[in-house]
């Protein structure tokens, strides 16, 4: 019986792509270099920011230079982290119906709190969400189970009656790890090459619409 749903942020609820893309270009124009192919970089979003600025720069992370331009990319991204983001197609509709239902609902993401608020701000999830977990809030991250045990903690909801839903492998890892379902996104942030069906999740969702509806066959 589902009675909490917990969310991974980027790549889930949020398609934050084309705000890390904005940043990038930022800095690549600043060296005026060329202006990021979007579609291409999109595949290398899974990556987090030092994959970012490897494939942007086409440099390793042991390039003298690194670290200074992940520095400014960060705070780049920082003052426009909501510029470009927005809902992914159908969750708008899925969180008013947690909502309709009672059914608290909450964000787990490995993203630092000082990169992460502006957003929850943004998007009113601070006043909206049961619970949020960032990557700070404690001294682990997924896929360690720790945060998903937090989390269900905070809004006092066993483990194996909450669902959590993320668009990558070490989401499902850390679900099964917690003793809760799992439900794992196609249209999020991972390798093109990804077969999401190998990661053992409960359930795996082309769309939020079909979120919904796994939910709802399991309330």
């Amino acid at each position: 019986m589902t009675k909490a749903v917990f969310f991974d942020l980027d790549g889930t609820l949020l398609d934050t792509a084309r705000d890390f893309a904005y940043a990038i270009n930022v800095l690549l124009k600043r060296e005026n270099r060329p202006a990021l192919n979007f579609d291409l970089f999109r595949k290398e979003v899974y990556g987090e920011s030092r994959r970012m600025i490897s494939f942007a720069f086409n440099m390793t992370e042991s390039d003298p230079a690194f670290e200074n331009i992940r520095h400014d990319f960060l705070h780049t991204y920082h003052k426009n982290s909501t510029q470009h983001t927005v809902f992914f197609p159908g969750m708008e509709l899925l969180l008013d119906s947690l909502d309709e239902k009672k059914i608290p609902w909450g964000i787990v993401t490995s993203k630092p709190t000082w990169l992460t608020e502006p957003i929850l701000k943004h998007f009113e999830f601070d006043k909206r969400a049961a619970c949020v977990v960032m990557g700070d809030t404690l001294t682990k991250i997924k896929p360690d189970p720790a945060p998903l045990f937090y989390a269900c903690e905070r809004v006092i909801i066993a483990p194996e009656n909450a669902v959590y839903v993320g668009d990558l492998e070490t989401d499902v890892i850390a679900a099964k790890a917690a003793g809760m379902k799992s439900v794992g996104v196609t249209y999020g942030y991972h390798p093109p090459e990804t077969d999401c069906a190998k990661w053992g999740a409960d359930f795996i969702a082309h769309s939020p619409k079909e979120i919904s509806e796994w939910i709802k066959n399991h309330l």
